[in-house]
């Protein structure tokens, strides 16, 4: 590796990349869906480049990302021109893929997910500071990237989520409490998960839990974060891709296991949350 460079790792099975002191960067992930998502940890930077033509401004501590499909200038300035400061910051590249897979292992801890499913957009987000391990967490990360060691990916991938459960808890800001919703929205999760190998309706499951549809509907998307059945069908592929990974059952067997009479839709909505088709996710995880 050319230690005057910028470290830049992307593998196939786990695109992921990750700058110390973020700098400018000539192409940033080349044709692989990513995110780019600039901490600051302290001073600031500016960010430009084709997608924030005339340039981003982020104080630390703070967060910024938008799709890494273009080339990125960041630039570190001085808040108070009067005043030294120092500059420290890391640039994480996720691929998409990769962060539809965080997503939907979140499932339980809507917040977490929302937070995650955030990144689908550009924006920025002030936060609080930052927990005190996500220097050594980003330190290691970077030394599984580049040394790669036995079960290096499996490692990677545990402490990018460590990551970004940090940054999640650092830009969390104190929310009103919401309004009785008449249910509670753990039950139809459970429901959900225990059930999601048989039909679900909306109208079933709304008297299930004594409320209308459209108080259903309403409450759950707010407080998880996705529509109802986006959940359902996300649930249903998270479980889809276990049995890939498990066992070998073809997958018309599989999709009718986890609840899809049509093996069309689930090769849709396979491909549409974890961007390949079953079987080339069944290739992937077993070679």
């Amino acid at each position: 590796m050319n230690p005057g460079a910028p470290s830049l790792y992307l593998d196939p099975l786990l695109p992921l990349a990750l700058y110390r002191q973020p700098r400018s960067i000539p192409a940033v992930a080349g044709a692989v869906p990513a995110c780019a998502i600039l901490v600051a940890a302290s001073g600031g930077y500016r960010v430009s480049g084709d997608q924030a033509a005339h340039g981003t401004g982020i104080q630390a501590p703070g967060l910024f990302w938008q799709r890494a499909r273009e080339p990125l200038r960041v630039r570190p300035f001085a808040v108070d021109p009067r005043e030294e400061h120092e500059h420290t910051g890391w640039l994480l590249i996720v691929g998409q893929r990769l962060l539809d897979q965080l997503i939907v292992s979140a499932f339980g801890e809507p917040g977490f997910s929302r937070f995650l499913d955030g990144f689908a957009s550009a924006g920025s987000s002030p936060s609080g500071p930052f927990l005190d391990d996500l220097a050594v967490l980003l330190g290691t990360l970077a030394r599984e990237l580049d040394e790669r060691p036995p079960a290096w990916r499996v490692r990677a991938r545990s402490l990018l989520t460590d990551t970004m459960l940090s940054l999640y808890r650092a830009t969390l800001t104190a929310e009103p409490e919401a309004a009785p919703s008449g249910f509670r929205v753990a039950a139809v999760i459970d429901h959900i998960e225990l059930n999601y190998d048989d039909r679900i309706d909306l109208e079933s499951l709304a008297a299930l839990m004594e409320t209308s549809p459209t108080h259903l509907s309403r409450v759950f998307r707010r407080e998880v974060g996705v529509p109802l059945f986006e959940y359902v069908n996300r649930t249903r592929v998270r479980k889809a891709c276990a049995l890939l990974r498990r066992t070998n059952l073809p997958v018309t067997r599989i999709a009718v296991d986890v609840g899809y009479n049509n093996v069309s839709f689930f090769n849709r909505y396979f491909r549409r949350i974890m961007r390949c088709s079953p079987r080339e996710y069944r290739r992937e995880v077993t070679e």
